[in-house]
């Protein structure tokens, strides 16, 4: 019984230093084929979407990229300004620089910029399939913890500042997601 006991001393111990030490790390971006590893549905929406093309829009010389370089008050290459990587790229701080090296701005925005970096929470759904099948509450939170961020109205406006963005049109427009046994899209709202 004794022995038993210091099992679960040892496990209770180890679990808590797994736990501290994931606790200290800043999660890092992973890049979009990282999710499609799982989320393969998912990518081949997003991919065929237009936040795949997002960098590559900067380059296009249309005019919607000339009137915001003009309503930025910008000039010069806008696939190097900090103003428009910060949204037209997943990674692209207010400093221009990719947050990690695996970040590729050519994917544009990734599953990473909306669900946030994806180098915890991955690792733990990958490690805790079987949860993730039934998706509890708690692990879901315990995700969150590692990073995952459940995109929202607040987060889709950091970005789309200007014009007529009507967020739940916008939104269904993008949704890839699919409550389980369903398939209908999860709202904006759920």
């Amino acid at each position: 019984m004794r022995s038993i006991y210091n099992i679960g001393l040892v496990v209770t111990f180890l679990l808590s230093f797994y736990a501290a030490s994931i606790a200290g790390e800043t999660p890092k971006y992973v890049g979009a084929k990282q999710c499609e590893t799982c989320h393969g549905n998912e990518y081949a929406i997003w991919s065929k979407g237009p936040h795949a093309k997002a960098y590559l829009v900067l380059g296009s010389g249309s005019n919607a990229t000339k009137k915001s370089m003009d309503f930025y008050k910008l000039s010069g290459n806008p696939q190097e300004a900090a103003t428009c990587l910060n949204c037209h790229v997943t990674g692209g701080g207010a400093s221009g620089e990719p947050v990690a090296k695996s970040s590729d701005f050519a994917e544009g925005i990734t599953c990473e910029r909306c669900h946030g970096p994806g180098s915890l929470y991955s690792s733990a759904m990958l490690r805790d399939a079987k949860k993730y099948e039934k998706a509890p509450a708690d692990t879901v939170a315990e995700w969150s913890k590692l990073g995952l961020v459940k995109p929202d109205e607040a987060l889709c406006r950091s970005c789309h500042t200007y014009g007529d963005f009507n967020f739940s049109e916008k939104f269904g427009k993008i949704a890839h997601s699919r409550k389980r046994d369903s398939e209908e899209p999860i709202s904006p709202k759920n």
